[in-house]
């Protein structure tokens, strides 16, 4: 569950749904995520975050996602096979700068 209610423009106010955006469309300053805090209050708090792992995800509730993350390792070995294989080795490979 996100307590993300959209994005709100820092200068002139503008609310957005929450979806990738850079900035506000009609005075180019920086969006600011919008929660509903009464939500957050009853029901995340400093006790849950800090039983969670230290790292990004013990925040999710806070973040502009729709899902939970998923990570995928899937092709994770083609890419260490890529990346260590012989042709970055030779002399005008991938490798050499």
């Amino acid at each position: 569950m996100s307590f993300v209610k959209g994005l709100r423009c820092r200068e002139c106010g503008k609310e957005y749904p929450a979806r990738l955006q850079a900035g506000c469309e009609d005075c180019f300053a920086p969006l600011e995520v919008d929660y509903d805090y009464a939500a957050v209050a009853k029901s995340l708090t400093q006790e849950r975050i800090a039983s969670r792992p230290a790292n990004l995800w013990r925040y999710r509730e806070l973040l502009p996602l729709e899902a939970e993350p998923v990570v995928d390792f899937s092709r994770l070995s083609e890419v260490l096979i890529v990346m260590s294989g012989e042709e970055n080795c030779k002399p005008g490979g991938a490798g050499e700068r």
